[in-house]
């Protein structure tokens, strides 16, 4: 693919991923959301091209972001210092775990 084509691609598609990470969704949307985003995927992962691949990746991602920041919009407000600190504490390991799928992914797609 060209590079600028790719470039285009990306610029296209950035505010549907900010979209897709920052949408509110109820447990029933956010269910069927995820379902149909693990089936899709399960279908794509039959594939052996590259590319399909890349687009595997970004899902992923997309669906690791969206939940990242699910934690922190709204699941990190504490009422005493205990709490804080033990959320705050569970939190962390999670954004080590992102940071880790993140750099994984991109030694994966960098080959």
């Amino acid at each position: 693919m060209k590079k600028s084509l790719f470039w285009l691609l990306v610029l296209l598609l950035s505010p549907v991923a900010v979209l897709v990470v920052i949408t509110p969704m109820d447990s029933q949307k956010q269910y069927i959301f995820g379902l149909l985003s693990i089936g899709i995927l399960f279908l794509m992962g039959f594939s052996k091209n590259r590319s399909i691949s890349v687009i595997m990746v970004v899902t992923s991602l997309l669906m690791s972001t969206r939940y990242m920041y699910f934690r922190l919009t709204q699941t990190l407000h504490f009422n005493s210092e205990s709490k804080r600190f033990w959320g705050w504490g569970c939190f962390w390991p999670e954004v080590y775990i992102w940071v880790m799928l993140l750099l994984n992914y991109l030694q994966t797609v960098w080959r």
